[in-house]
């Protein structure tokens, strides 16, 4: 800022280890409104925007806030407001200055000074009108900067307080901008209760006032905050994706040694489900120990650790009270970015759309082999359940034969045997070695080039053991030794 260099607010109050408490009672707010501004060289009048800095007593210079830019306009009326507040170690001798600067590219924030003007905190507390002349290069006045203060001070609270929409606190203050003052006014100032500072942390308030035209001003409150769990709730769901995987492996290790066709689908699922409980648990441990605990910034969306936390997710609160009508409202929208996969840029798919267009056209074009293949799996189901079938039916007509002997009647066990006889064939005939390794065949499985399956299971069952054992999930619980080449395969 011209005149001497200054810090902005939040890094000052970082740098001070200061907190913005939602609930405290501003000091004063202020509503900038400039008239009579020169215009150019070429006769075209300024986009201004104005600057607040503030030199305190101990000599830090802070920019405590900054007007929204208005384009085109000699005589603006600024409607982002500025809270002067206590916990900022602001007190009432220190100076206040207020600069106007011509916008040339909003893009670049390319600015030309125009003129400043330098008050006493105090004397803004003070004053409920201050109309002061600009002074710009060589000491000429290049404008007139207009101050609307208010004063707030609790005239009630909300009966109830445990509700954080009637927690609201009405604070009096004086008439604002260019309308004539009024006295004894109500202005309806938000609280914020347990419930939003359980959830939500770092909060960043911006203030607004507008004419309402029915001889009343709008109040506006714009609040953003970070969640808490940001990245409590990914952990957690990690933590479920790790039990999860751990039990379909124990499952797979309790299969034991299984037949040739299935060793190296075994491995492969095995070496699957062990990846996945690697890349789980350093996720976590990465996100418990992440620098900043409550938001996730654009800049770390590529990280692969941070993949499962999203990406600035913040609350943003809009709280509105019109004081003609003496009518309070808030809308609330919890906002995160896209869900894409950044990680994943070396994948060149060419996005969500590339991949819809080649799924379809894969499927057009495999759909005469799909459709063969799933009608050869649902004969093979067929015969599944034929065989079923016969085998009930045999065990109950083995039982019936048994009752027939039994009773002594012979001239009813031929028949009853000559079923049998039919149902065995057919049994046998759905059971034919030809059948079940065609029906085997419709599903393929990759070669088994190591037959060392109970080795490699038994480094795989030791791996699962030190991961169970082990207190802390960390990056080398499941990578203490490698995978044999057929895990790869």
């Amino acid at each position: 800022v011209r005149g001497f260099p200054a810090v902005p607010l939040p890094i000052y109050r970082l740098q001070k280890g200061l907190q913005l408490d939602m609930n405290e009672v501003p000091l004063c707010e202020l509503a900038i409104s400039c008239d009579n501004l020169l215009c150019d060289d070429l006769g075209y009048p300024p986009s201004p925007v104005v600057v607040v800095t503030v030199k305190t007593s101990n000599g830090a210079h802070i920019i405590y806030g900054k007007t929204e830019n208005i384009e085109a306009s000699s005589n603006p009326c600024f409607s982002k407001t500025i809270l002067f507040r206590p916990s900022d170690e602001l007190a009432g001798e220190d100076h206040v200055k207020l600069t106007v600067y011509d916008v040339k590219e909003p893009v670049t924030d390319t600015m030309v000074y125009m003129g400043s003007t330098i008050l006493l905190l105090r004397t803004i507390q003070e004053a409920l009108r201050l109309r002061v002349p600009l002074t710009g290069e060589g000491g000429r006045t290049v404008g007139f900067i207009t101050m609307n203060t208010w004063s707030l001070e609790p005239s009630y609270v909300g009966a109830s307080p445990s509700r954080e929409v009637d927690a609201q606190k009405i604070y009096s203050h004086r008439r604002s901008q260019s309308l004539p003052p009024r006295l004894g006014l109500k202005l309806m100032y938000p609280s914020y209760g347990c419930l939003f500072t359980q959830n939500f942390v770092n909060p960043y308030q911006s203030t607004y006032r507008f004419h309402s035209g029915l001889g009343g001003d709008i109040n506006v409150h714009e609040i953003m905050a970070e969640v808490k769990i940001c990245y409590q709730m990914p952990i957690q769901l990690l933590d479920i994706f790790i039990l999860r995987e751990r039990e379909h492996l124990e499952e797979l290790l309790s299969v034991g040694e299984v037949c040739v066709p299935w060793q190296a689908r075994q491995i492969q699922l095995v070496g699957i489900h062990v990846s996945l409980m690697k890349h789980y648990a350093h996720c976590k441990t990465r996100m418990e120990h992440i620098d900043t605990p409550y938001m996730k910034p654009s800049s770390k969306k590529n990280v692969s650790s941070l993949e499962f936390a999203p990406t600035n997710l913040h609350l943003q609160r809009m709280w509105v009270h019109n004081d003609t009508i003496n009518k309070t409202g808030f809308h609330d929208v919890v906002t995160a970015g896209a869900f894409t996969a950044h990680t994943h840029t070396t994948e060149q798919n060419g996005g969500l759309l590339r991949l819809v267009q080649l799924m379809k056209e894969g499927n057009s074009a495999r759909m005469p082999i799909l459709y063969a293949s799933a009608n050869k799996i649902h004969s093979d189901y067929e015969n599944v359940t034929a065989m079923r079938h016969f085998r009930d039916e045999l065990v109950n007509d083995m039982n019936t034969v048994t009752v027939l002997a039994a009773e002594k009647k012979r001239d009813q066990l031929p028949n009853c045997i000559d079923e049998i006889k039919n149902k065995l064939n057919n049994f046998i005939n759905l059971y034919d070695p030809s059948t079940i390794e065609e029906a085997l065949c419709t599903i393929k499985f990759p070669e088994c080039k190591n037959r060392e399956t109970m080795s490699t299971l038994q480094l795989y069952t030791e791996r699962l053991s030190i991961y169970d054992a082990t207190t802390k999930v960390s990056n080398d619980s499941l990578t203490a030794s490698p995978a044999p080449p057929s895990a790869a395969s």
